[in-house]
């Protein structure tokens, strides 16, 4: 037999005898796995909409289990209080299911406009292996970049591109040092995408259009929403449910540590998280206008008197008091307190009708504006 006949011939053992091994080694694998139990998984878990109108449609949840599980669907405000919880009588088969929610608590009330957020629970039936679907710890509280931020001054439109859902605070201003005007959404949930603002111009006096104003400018701020949230927002305002909703004393637990820092306005109560409120008043005045306007005449006693469900929450953050005429800079308080009196002083300003406007800043960023009309008039 030559060198070439010989190879052929081992060429034709081994090949066949590696094939079979193979072929063994493979069909071993498959039949070790196959004795391997499956583990319970939720997978795949999505919203049909991601914003709904309770009176007109369901919160519609999908996923998806790698084995039969009993399936529990617990929901929770903003806040981590659980509001509804639900707990299957048959078990869930594997693959895809779903899961309705009529936007209810646990008394059958319709919850308030918000966010909530879902988490689910399954057990399985041959070993009681446990598994959990719920993000919010790794995914809610992140400061985002807003989008394509575009205002049309005559009308009004403001227009932005949110890239997650979110909670959404508009302000709106004037430039270079100037007051705070109003804000326009105090921290309301938002779905991801393209939305527009329409503002009238409007900051509380009815003769007065600041659309046109060339120093306008808008303060946009978001921070994510859990992507295991759903949101509640009713289409006719008329329709709007009251917050009758009383939270569970029980509280969603808190299951990993946050991949960043959350933003400071996320780690605030959402009852606590919002524009404080006060009153402008003119102890001393007598006279008015026949549109209610104030009538001034030199050194004016301005008296500032937060709201009292505020006061006490300024009080721990600490704050101060701005004052501004014409939307200039006019005086400002470090340490605020309530009430607080101004002296304001008109010598000098033209016998005219003029804008004061007072800011409070709350060292946690939360700011309150109120602007009042007043009619200087030479003093006698």
């Amino acid at each position: 037999m030559n060198k070439k006949s010989h190879h052929i011939h081992l060429l034709l053992i081994f090949v066949p005898t590696f094939l079979v091994c193979t072929l063994f080694i493979l069909g071993q694998g498959r039949a070790l796995a196959s004795s391997q139990p499956v583990r319970l998984t939720i997978t795949n878990v999505s919203l049909e909409k991601k914003s709904i109108d309770p009176l007109r449609e369901q919160g519609c949840i999908q996923y998806k289990l790698s084995k039969d599980a009993l399936v529990s669907v617990k929901l929770y405000d903003i806040d981590d209080h659980l509001i509804r919880s639900s707990v299957s009588k048959k078990p869930a088969k594997k693959g895809y299911n779903t899961i309705k929610w009529d936007g209810r608590d646990n008394a059958a009330n319709y919850v308030p406009a918000g966010a909530y957020t879902y988490t689910i629970e399954a057990v399985s039936l041959d070993s009681k292996e446990t598994g959990l679907y719920d993000l919010i710890d790794q995914t809610y509280g992140k400061e985002l970049t807003l989008r394509s931020l575009s205002y049309d001054n005559k009308t009004g439109k403001i227009e932005y591109v949110l890239p997650k859902a979110a909670m959404l605070r508009i302000r709106v201003g004037i430039k270079e040092g100037g007051p705070l005007l109003a804000t326009l959404i105090d921290w309301q949930p938002q779905q991801a995408g393209r939305h527009q603002y329409l503002w009238s111009g409007k900051i509380g006096l009815d003769d007065v259009d600041l659309k046109s104003q060339p120093n306008i400018e808008f303060n946009l701020t978001a921070y994510s929403l859990p992507e295991n949230s759903i949101i509640i927002k009713y289409t006719d305002p008329q329709q709007n449910i009251s917050p009758k909703v009383k939270s569970s004393s029980a509280k969603r637990k808190t299951r990993t540590t946050s991949p960043f820092k959350k933003y400071l306005h996320a780690t605030h109560p959402r009852a606590e998280c919002r524009e404080p409120r006060f009153a402008i008043k003119f102890p001393n005045v007598s006279e008015y206008t026949d549109d209610g306007t104030p009538i001034v005449s030199g050194i004016v006693p301005v008296r500032i008197i937060l709201d009292k469900k505020d006061k006490k929450i300024l009080q721990d953050e600490r704050y101060e008091i701005v004052f501004f005429v014409d939307f200039v800079f006019l005086y400002e308080e470090e340490e605020g307190i309530s009430p607080f009196t101004y002296f304001f002083d008109t010598k000098g300003m033209s016998e005219e009708k003029h804008f004061l406007t007072v800011n409070i800043y709350s060292f946690k960023d939360h700011i309150g504006t109120e602007t009042r009309s007043i009619d200087v008039k030479r003093a006698k």
